[in-house]
């Protein structure tokens, strides 16, 4: 269906070639690509033996203003402590519960190592990783 509607929008663009000479014609083609943007995590659990879990992310956005990675957790109570290296960036999570880890400026797509650290928990710690274009 495209392909005929492409050929029709041909033939009603008209040519230089059928029109008096020195004249031109042309088309303007616009195209809007969606903004998407993914992240996948596959992330061990914390080993209770040192408080680390190790893993993987696959992170994805292209969104040509950017995109942060942000680590969604439960409230850290006084006395605990977990620290995130993501893609060779430590960041503390904050006791609030929403903790900035990237800043990526432009699209990208990319596989990083992450590292979760973790002190004093008093109980089980999930974090949820997400993406949020700028």
């Amino acid at each position: 269906m495209l392909r005929y509607a492409l050929f029709a929008a041909a033939l009603m663009v008209p040519s230089a070639a059928h029109s008096d000479s020195g004249a031109s014609a042309g088309i303007r083609i616009v195209l809007n690509v969606p903004e998407i943007c993914q992240i996948e995590a596959s992330i061990a659990p914390v080993d209770p033996k040192d408080g680390v879990a190790r893993g993987n992310v696959f992170e994805m956005c292209n969104s040509g203003r950017g995109y942060r990675v942000i680590a969604s957790h439960r409230s850290l109570a006084v006395g605990e402590a977990a620290r995130i290296d993501y893609a060779g960036k430590t960041s503390a999570l904050t006791r609030s519960g929403l903790t900035e880890i990237a800043l990526r400026m432009g699209p990208n797509a990319k596989n990083s190592p992450v590292i979760v650290q973790t002190e004093g928990l008093r109980s089980s710690l999930a974090i949820s990783l997400g993406i949020m274009a700028i």
